[in-house]
């Protein structure tokens, strides 16, 4: 009997876990669920394809970023997404900001990982207070150390 009312509380707290009213994990876009508007986004694919995605969206002034796998499209001309996973836009101190697509470790391009960095006026950030990558293996965001980190300022020079 135990193990019984074990199995149905974990069936009921991984039900209260998944299925909340802003929860878009597995649905496709676009078209975008009713309330949520598009606020762009960037490949991440390797070599240059664009087999994955990183989004932000928006619903009732509350942002979220999602991770999208290339799903079969309805037009032959626009991107498709089936979304993997989704977390909260990253809160940015003043004076920071979040990077995503335009980032890299070590020297080499690293379009999964989304950072938040101290805004300067130079080439490329390079303080990062934290940062997040988008695991192409398992469709999931995770916690990424900052060591090696860095990211394009695309308005430098302008």
């Amino acid at each position: 009997m135990k193990a019984i009312a074990r199995i149905w509380g974990a069936s009921l707290m991984l039900l209260a876990g998944v299925c909340t009213a802003n929860d878009i994990t597995g649905t496709f876009v676009p078209t975008y669920p009713e309330g949520w508007k598009d606020h762009g986004g960037a490949c991440i694919g390797l070599d240059n394809r664009c087999d994955y995605s990183i989004g932000v969206l928006e619903k009732d002034k509350q942002l979220i970023l999602y991770f999208g796998k290339s799903a079969p499209r309805s037009d032959p001309k626009k991107a498709r997404w089936l979304i993997t996973d989704q977390m909260p836009y990253p809160k940015a101190p003043a004076g920071f900001q979040v990077v995503y697509g335009d980032c890299e470790r070590d020297g080499r391009p690293d379009k999964t990982i989304i950072a938040v960095v101290k805004t300067t006026d130079t080439e490329w950030y390079t303080t990062v207070h934290f940062a997040y990558r988008a695991n192409l293996n398992t469709g999931r965001f995770e916690k990424t150390p900052i060591n090696g980190i860095r990211c394009i300022n695309i308005g430098w020079g302008l």
